[in-house]
Order: C-alpha cells, then sequence, then structure tokens
C-alpha cells in the first residue's frame, strides 16, 4: 500500500478455460478495482516474487518456458508494463525473490546454465554455474 491504494500481484487459473494468469492490480482504498492486469501463463511459466517500489512501480520475477528467469515492471499509476527481461542459457534459471534497495532492483534465485548473461545488451555481465544449481544476485539498473 503507498497510502492510497493497495497493490497485489500473483497468479491464478481460470476454471473454465484451464488458463493460468499472472494477476496485477491496484486497489483503491474503498476496494474497487482502479487498474488490473491478467497476463496468460504458459504450462511452464512460474512468477514466483513480487515487490513494490512506491516511487517507480510493480516489480515480479520468474520463470518464463520452464527454463529462462523474467522481471517484469508496471507503472503503478496506470499499470502499463514499462519493462520485462529474460535471462537464460542453455539450462534452467528461476528467479524467487526480488526487492528494492533504494532505487535499485536485486533479484535472487538459481541457474544451472553455462552461459548466463545476467546484464544488459549494453552491459553484458555472464555468468557460469559450477554445477549443479548455483544462487545468483543480481542488480537491474
Amino acid at each position: 500500500s503507498d497510502g492510497s491504494h493497495l497493490y497485489i500481484t500473483g497468479s491464478h487459473e481460470t476454471v473454465s478455460e484451464s488458463q493460468r494468469l499472472m494477476y496485477t492490480a491496484r486497489f483503491n482504498m474503498d476496494l474497487s478495482i482502479s487498474w488490473e492486469d491478467n497476463r496468460e501463463l504458459s504450462p511452464l511459466d512460474n512468477d514466483t516474487g513480487h515487490s513494490i517500489d512506491l516511487s517507480n512501480g510493480i516489480v515480479g520475477v520468474g520463470a518464463v518456458g520452464g527454463d529462462e528467469a523474467f522481471v517484469f515492471k508496471f507503472n503503478k499509476s496506470d499499470g502499463t508494463m514499462t519493462d520485462y527481461r529474460t535471462y537464460g542459457g542453455d539450462d534452467l534459471e528461476v528467479t524467487y525473490g526480488v526487492a528494492f534497495f533504494g532505487p535499485d532492483l536485486y533479484a535472487t534465485g538459481y541457474f544451472k546454465s553455462q552461459d548466463v548473461n545476467f546484464g544488459s545488451g549494453t552491459n553484458p555481465d555472464f555468468r557460469s554455474a559450477n554445477g549443479g544449481k548455483d544462487v545468483f544476485l543480481n542488480m537491474f539498473e
């Protein structure tokens, strides 16, 4: 909550259509919906963590396609998706937690690939797992 609105994120399955949806919403203090967003998830997609940066937006993390990690960001005032990034390699990457520390976003999870770029196109940050599942803590700008 930011004192004026309540923000929620998560996922759910529809009964009639057998779909998995990622749900993000902003509620007014009287619990009426200010905005909401439903995005279809494949059977292998998972949203696993969420954080709210009251000055910048709502961020979520998880795994897409069962083997690549993702980070997404919504504008908190109107619900538009402002950023979506995936990162992965030749094996499994999953992000489980996300938090803000000041203006910086940190995500944590594990990876198994031998060549994963946790950076961006202009600032690459390649890492290799040392066998099994290696933990990561990554800062996103």
